[in-house]
Protein backbone atom coordinates (compact mmCIF):
# COMPACT_ATOMS: atom_id res chain seq x y z
CA UNK A 1 0.00 0.00 0.00
CA UNK A 2 1.12 3.39 -0.66
CA UNK A 3 2.03 5.89 2.17
CA UNK A 4 1.21 9.57 1.51
CA UNK A 5 1.42 12.22 4.19
CA UNK A 6 -0.31 15.14 3.42
CA UNK A 7 1.73 17.93 4.96
CA UNK A 8 -0.61 21.15 6.44
CA UNK A 9 1.39 24.19 6.80
CA UNK A 10 0.49 24.90 9.83
CA UNK A 11 1.45 23.08 13.20
CA UNK A 12 0.68 20.07 14.63
CA UNK A 13 -1.27 21.53 17.36
CA UNK A 14 -3.09 23.89 15.07
CA UNK A 15 -7.27 23.75 14.74
CA UNK A 16 -6.83 24.09 10.58
CA UNK A 17 -4.26 20.79 10.85
CA UNK A 18 -6.85 19.15 13.63
CA UNK A 19 -9.54 19.56 11.18
CA UNK A 20 -7.64 18.07 7.83
CA UNK A 21 -6.65 14.90 10.35
CA UNK A 22 -10.55 14.76 11.01
CA UNK A 23 -11.53 15.18 7.40
CA UNK A 24 -9.31 13.00 5.91
CA UNK A 25 -9.18 10.08 8.49
CA UNK A 26 -11.28 7.70 6.13
CA UNK A 27 -8.24 7.30 3.65
CA UNK A 28 -6.24 4.82 4.96
CA UNK A 29 -3.18 5.35 3.07
CA UNK A 30 -3.03 9.51 3.78
CA UNK A 31 -1.58 10.67 7.46
CA UNK A 32 -1.97 14.26 7.91
CA UNK A 33 0.93 15.92 9.81
CA UNK A 34 1.55 19.52 10.83
CA UNK A 35 4.98 21.40 11.10
CA UNK A 36 6.75 21.58 14.44
CA UNK A 37 6.47 25.44 14.76
CA UNK A 38 4.93 27.98 12.80
CA UNK A 39 1.95 30.23 12.89
CA UNK A 40 -1.99 29.29 12.54
CA UNK A 41 -2.54 31.55 9.75
CA UNK A 42 -1.50 31.86 6.31
CA UNK A 43 -3.15 35.63 4.73
CA UNK A 44 0.07 37.22 3.72
CA UNK A 45 3.69 36.45 1.44
CA UNK A 46 4.78 36.79 4.77
CA UNK A 47 2.88 34.24 6.69
CA UNK A 48 3.83 31.84 3.33
CA UNK A 49 7.70 32.91 3.87
CA UNK A 50 7.40 32.26 7.19
CA UNK A 51 6.47 28.70 6.93
CA UNK A 52 9.14 27.58 4.42
CA UNK A 53 12.02 26.83 6.75
CA UNK A 54 8.95 24.05 8.95
CA UNK A 55 7.48 22.81 5.86
CA UNK A 56 10.67 21.86 4.04
CA UNK A 57 12.13 20.62 7.78
CA UNK A 58 9.13 18.17 7.89
CA UNK A 59 9.13 17.13 4.15
CA UNK A 60 12.70 15.94 4.98
CA UNK A 61 11.99 14.13 8.32
CA UNK A 62 9.07 12.43 6.67
CA UNK A 63 11.50 11.16 3.84
CA UNK A 64 14.34 10.52 5.72
CA UNK A 65 12.70 8.39 8.46
CA UNK A 66 11.12 6.43 5.44
CA UNK A 67 7.42 6.50 6.46
CA UNK A 68 6.43 7.86 3.04
CA UNK A 69 5.91 7.33 -0.56
CA UNK A 70 5.13 10.29 -1.31
CA UNK A 71 4.40 13.83 0.22
CA UNK A 72 1.75 16.62 -0.60
CA UNK A 73 2.01 19.73 0.43
CA UNK A 74 -1.71 21.01 1.61
CA UNK A 75 -1.74 24.44 1.09
CA UNK A 76 -2.81 26.44 -1.95
CA UNK A 77 -0.12 26.73 -4.13
CA UNK A 78 2.56 24.06 -2.60
CA UNK A 79 4.63 26.70 -0.48
CA UNK A 80 8.01 25.15 -0.37
CA UNK A 81 7.55 22.23 -3.02
CA UNK A 82 10.77 23.42 -4.96
CA UNK A 83 12.88 23.43 -1.84
CA UNK A 84 10.98 19.97 -0.63
CA UNK A 85 11.39 18.14 -3.65
CA UNK A 86 15.66 19.09 -4.03
CA UNK A 87 15.85 18.03 -0.54
CA UNK A 88 13.82 15.03 -0.56
CA UNK A 89 16.17 13.90 -4.13
CA UNK A 90 16.57 10.33 -2.45
CA UNK A 91 13.47 8.70 -2.84
CA UNK A 92 11.39 11.23 -4.70
CA UNK A 93 8.92 11.57 -2.15
CA UNK A 94 7.99 14.92 -3.25
CA UNK A 95 7.98 16.06 -6.82
CA UNK A 96 6.23 18.55 -8.65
Amino acid sequence: MTKIIMLAPFPDSSQLTEFAKQEYCHLTDLTVLGTDTGLNVMTSYYHIEYHLAPILHKAIESERRGNCDAVIIGCFGDPGSEGAGSGTHQSGALQR
